[in-house]
């Protein structure tokens, strides 16, 4: 697992991480999903939470705020 997906995604939690090239994990993932929906839906929904709690714009521009804030020591409106 590399790259930003893997940061974001919880494993079990709001996804489920594939490693690349791994089609058997693929397999087995998408049996699971097949089998689990409400699991599934559950995962999605919990995914969809996180992301507009943590990724949004609005949450992007609210942590480069605090962080300038931070690094001047000044409070920017």
């Amino acid at each position: 697992h590399h790259g930003v997906i893997a940061d974001i995604v919880e494993e079990g939690k709001t996804g489920m991480l594939i490693p690349i090239k791994n089609v058997d994990n693929l397999m087995e993932r998408m049996n699971y999903f097949l089998s689990h929906p409400e699991e599934v839906r559950s995962m999605g929904q919990r995914g969809k939470e996180k992301f507009f709690n943590e990724y949004t714009l609005d949450h992007f521009e609210k942590n480069i705020k605090l962080m300038f804030e931070q690094a001047m020591d000044v409070k920017i409106k």
